[in-house]
């Protein structure tokens, strides 16, 4: 397969991801700026809760269920607040040219704290259009990088979780089935527990839709479609709801988004963190649409609507992983208290009793619930799995940089963000960015910085204590400054360069934004992108796809024996494999069912007795028994070589010795990879 190849999955999974929630929101009477900030959050929301709804009533997973809830999503809010409309038609009336110019995303008007006086060019340049290029430029550049890090557009990555990820893709596929509350594929003969599927049913539904069961290229255009289109849109979105970006502060917020080290990259070459992934790229639309509901943005969104669609793209961000629930938290707070404060200070000077206590009261009782979600979401193990990685002033000096987790420092972006920092302190506007970057800092430092005891683990438990999650979510706060900043020095080169071309010419000065930009482009283009920031976590990323001798998952002669079984092993044979040494990743490429599916699984009694003595099947009584209820008949070797140069291989004792025991026979091998047929039970 080649990348042009991987359009039409990826086009599907883009449309998928947006068109719901777009709908959605245009429905509630969104604008269409609004409704493109919530439409893939609410678009996950649908897909999720469709999937859950589908395996309650029986019904096959699929695209109906997500059209189907769709739909009634749509009428329901469409009738709702069209009878609202309706009964306060005079509101509506007298509203209409706020809602006109909202939807003028990019009439430009300077707030006060950002308005520069200076004659205006002869004319301006076309706003809408200057938005929308920024979008193609930021998803081209984006989508270049995530595929010179992918490689191939059937690569899969080589880590650790990802032996869950793409045999949970494959197991929705098969099964039918995306419910978060059903997925059984690990529990062995348990209940299964609730695990947020949201990331494996988007694109399990990307591939039904194109009668596809290739896993990892539907994975591949997953990754393409969040990484550079969701986030890039919600970066966008975001910063056209919290400021009024003068026009070379637009073409910077879309390279500052693409221009980031720790996301989009970090979380698809670590762990892997896919769920995380999506999760994150939802926050700067819900972030958008949030601050709007509260008044703190450029537009206010009537507080009824506000609040729905707030909810279901937070139920989104919320199905896509609980970790991003906590970091949408770690901004909602001190958003709410910088709300709160203006009410109260407006309440006050008016003599108001309800804006004077109603907004702390409903400030404290979001705290306690936050309170109560961030104890009610600690992980049942794993909550200290990550010591700490550095000092204290590394941390901070890494946020500075924009650069976490050691990478080369993002000097443009911190620049811009210092910059935003200041203009924050000294025009007291903006505030909310500030105080929910220090949240996000602190969380930080906490997390990468603090050592090992109750305090940190109560404060990031919910991260399992691993700074990739929230080194990942950095860039959702360090985004608005950084375009603060960039929009106020952008226009005060626009100012200065026109002043002093007026001043000595006397001619027109149209030109001179045309021509900033286009300077700006290319040097934002050499230091976001090709300086060594953006280089090298893309770099770090790619060794991480690639199939080679010694990959840390599945290497070249695993794959090529992987490639063969669906032609020697029968359908409805299950095969024995260890999930520690890539064996199980047999199920995801090819679908031949495996007695292992994840590192981390429930053993059943004869899962057990597989495990433990397959090797002995020819003169241990329990072994066939066990293989004829499972209905095994082959055993898949890779060897000892495990992920992440693990150490699992004793408590796997009976795949020590197939080639010297009994009642095996090779039906084929590719170097240390060997297939065998259980003959012992014949």
């Amino acid at each position: 397969m080649t990348w042009i190849g991987l359009m039409p999955l990826t086009i599907v999974m883009i449309a998928w991801l947006l068109a719901p929630g777009y709908v959605i929101g245009r429905c509630a009477r969104l604008g269409r700026v609004h409704a493109l900030s919530v439409a893939a959050p609410v678009s996950v929301f649908t897909i999720s809760i469709a999937a859950i709804l589908a395996d309650r009533a029986g019904i096959d997973w699929g695209p109906v269920p997500v059209l189907v809830l769709t739909a009634v999503l749509a009428v329901v809010l469409l009738l709702t607040f069209g009878v609202y409309d309706h009964v306060r038609k005079n509101r509506r009336e007298s509203s209409r040219e706020d809602s006109a110019a909202g939807e003028a995303v990019t009439s430009y008007t300077p707030a006060r704290a950002e308005q520069i006086n200076f004659s205006p060019p002869e004319r301006q340049l076309p706003r809408p259009l200057l938005w929308i290029l920024t979008f193609i430029g930021s998803a081209a550049l984006t989508t270049v990088n995530l595929m010179i890090l992918l490689g191939n557009p059937r690569n899969f990555s080589q880590t650790f979780d990802n032996v869950f990820h793409l045999n949970a893709v494959r197991w929705v596929l098969e099964h039918l089935n995306g419910s978060s509350l059903a997925v059984a594929m690990t529990s062995g003969d348990q209940s299964p527990s609730f695990y947020p599927m949201a990331w494996h049913d988007t694109i399990s539904l990307g591939l039904l839709t194109l009668r596809s069961s290739d896993a990892a290229a539907g994975t591949n255009a997953a990754i393409l479609s969040v990484g550079a289109v969701v986030w890039i849109l919600g970066c966008l979105c975001l910063a056209n709801a919290a400021l009024h970006c003068s026009s070379p502060g637009v073409v910077a917020v879309g390279f500052i988004s693409a221009g980031f080290p720790s996301f989009p990259f970090d979380p698809i070459k670590f762990g892997v963190l896919y769920p995380n992934f999506l999760g994150i790229a939802l926050l700067p639309g819900t972030i958008a649409i949030t601050i709007q509901t509260l008044g703190l943005g450029t537009r206010k969104i009537p507080a009824g609507r506000g609040l729905v669609l707030c909810t279901l793209a937070v139920g989104g961000v919320s199905l896509a992983h609980p970790n991003s629930f906590l970091s949408y938290c770690l901004v909602l707070l001190p958003i709410m208290l910088i709300w709160a404060l203006k009410l109260v200070k407006q309440g006050w000077h008016e003599k108001s009793m309800p804006a004077t206590w109603g907004p702390p009261a409903l400030l404290l009782i979001t705290t306690v619930a936050v309170v109560r979600l961030w104890s009610l979401l600690q992980p049942a193990f794993d909550r200290d799995a990550w010591p700490p990685t550095q000092s204290t002033a590394q941390a901070i000096g890494e946020v500075l940089l924009a650069a976490p987790l050691e990478a080369a420092p993002a000097w443009i972006i911190g620049a811009a963000a210092l910059i935003g920092t200041i203009r924050v302190i000294t025009t007291r506007q903006h505030t909310w960015m500030l105080a929910s970057h220090l949240v996000m800092t602190f969380f930080w430092v906490v997390i990468s910085a603090w050592e090992l005891g109750p305090l940190r683990t109560a404060l990031v438990g919910g991260f399992y204590s691993d700074p990739h999650r929230i080194a990942d979510t950095l860039p959702v706060t360090i985004l608005p400054l950084a375009a603060l900043g960039a929009s106020w020095f952008g226009s005060m080169l626009s100012y200065r360069a026109k002043r002093v071309w007026f001043s000595r010419e006397h001619r027109g000065t149209a030109w001179v934004d045309p021509l900033l930009i286009a300077v700006e482009v290319v040097a934002l283009l050499y230091f976001t992108q090709y300086s060594g920031t953006v280089r090298q976590a893309v770099g770090k990323g790619i060794v991480t796809y690639q199939v080679t001798e010694g990959a840390n998952l599945v290497d070249t002669e695993e794959l090529a024996l992987i490639e063969r079984i669906p032609d020697m092993v029968p359908s409805g044979s299950v095969i024995a494999t260890t999930p520690y040494n890539g064996a199980s990743m047999v199920y995801a490429l090819k679908g031949t069912a495996t007695t292992t599916t994840h590192i981390h699984y429930t053993w059943t009694r004869d899962v057990t007795i597989i495990n433990e003595h397959l090797d002995e099947a020819a003169t241990d009584p329990e072994v066939c028994p066990a293989l004829e209820r499972l209905n095994v008949d082959y055993a898949l070797d890779f060897g000892t070589d495990e992920v992440n140069s693990g150490a699992r291989s004793s408590d796997y004792p009976g795949f020590d010795s197939l080639a010297t025991s009994p009642g095996f026979e090779v039906v084929a091998s590719e170097g240390h990879a060997v297939l065998y047929r259980i003959t012992a039970c014949n």
